[in-house]
């Protein structure tokens, strides 16, 4: 899988505060744990940044911002682990998640500590609690992102409507990558034909947001669907009609890893005039290293260079192939 960027928008929001028994010798500590954890964490190191804003804690200890960080970063490394090691960090999440919802008076805080439950839990046969907190949340029409289109007036107004767009297909784009599911009968939602055409409806809906084909950093999602395109296909015994999908994620990934500007501005009209924006990753690899190591653990690698095209779409990667 590319790395993406993960999304914690809330920590954009978690401004530092004096402590009222501090003054600023403690507020410099304080910004200086978050700032140092934010700049390992960006850059894929997020059991780094999760001890950084631990040890933070032992000074401290009654930081709810902090115990959100911590959650946060804890959760991104925990998708690296698997057994027990993935376990015990899940068990510290949501002994985390679970003080914060109940000590904390701040919504936003309180919101972030639900979704991180509602993502635990179920691995822990808690899926009715999960549920619970999950339908104490407002619908879509009491969010934020609703309302201020209906409160806002001019140029707010037009950029809440052009937010709100962008949110709905954006999780459209990501939701269809992720359609396939198991039944209650314990058979597969989609057969492999319907995962090919659910992820062709991903790749029109991106260019229904840029049709100018300014993807900025959702290029990162081009290179997933092009990735599950090829997995399908090659699932199929249709490594040949896949292998175009395949050299559109290794030109992506290897596009990213030589260069990418950020600053650069879109022209598409519902992000005409915003810079294109960074990176923050869940993990250390670049974008070729991560899908090369993708290919050679499917079953399918050893057909893949068996074959000359396959073998330089391989060799491609692994020219870029690296750790940030």
């Amino acid at each position: 899988m590319l790395p993406r960027p993960y999304l914690f928008p809330e920590a954009k929001r978690f401004h530092v505060q004096r402590r009222r028994t501090g003054g600023r010798p403690q507020r410099a500590k304080w910004r200086s744990i978050c700032y140092a954890a934010e700049e390992k964490g960006r850059l894929g190191y997020t059991k780094e940044a999760a001890d950084i804003v631990r040890a933070g804690l032992n000074d401290y200890p009654g930081s709810y911002k902090l115990m959100v960080f911590l959650t946060t970063y804890l959760s991104i490394y925990a998708g690296e682990l698997q057994g027990d090691e993935r376990k015990q960090l899940l068990t510290e999440v949501i002994s985390l998640a679970e003080k914060i919802l109940a000590g904390s008076a701040e919504d936003a805080f309180r919101h972030n500590a639900i979704v991180t439950l509602c993502r635990c839990y179920p691995e822990f046969g808690k899926a009715a609690e999960a549920e619970k907190l999950a339908q104490s949340m407002p619908n879509w029409y009491q969010t934020r992102q609703v309302l201020l289109t209906r409160i806002y007036r001019g140029d707010k107004q037009y950029k809440a409507k052009r937010d709100q767009i962008t949110l709905l297909i954006g999780d459209a784009v990501r939701l269809l990558q992720r359609l396939d599911t198991e039944m209650d009968s314990g058979a597969q939602a989609l057969t492999n034909d319907e995962i090919i055409l659910a992820n062709k409806k991903a790749l029109t809906l991106l260019d229904v947001l840029f049709e100018d084909g300014d993807y900025g950093e959702y290029i990162t999602e081009m290179g997933d669907i092009c990735r599950n395109l090829f997995d399908a296909y090659a699932s199929a015994h249709k490594m040949d009609e896949g292998l175009e999908y395949l050299e559109k994620a290794a030109d992506i990934a290897a596009a990213l890893d030589r260069s990418f500007d950020e600053h650069a501005k879109h022209s598409s009209l519902l992000y005409r005039g915003d810079e294109y924006g960074g990176f923050a990753f869940s993990n250390t690899e670049n974008f070729s290293l991560s899908l090369l190591k993708h290919l050679k653990q499917k079953p399918y690698y050893d057909s893949l260079i068996g074959s000359e095209r396959g073998r330089y779409f391989v060799r491609q990667l692994e020219q870029y192939a690296a750790n940030r």
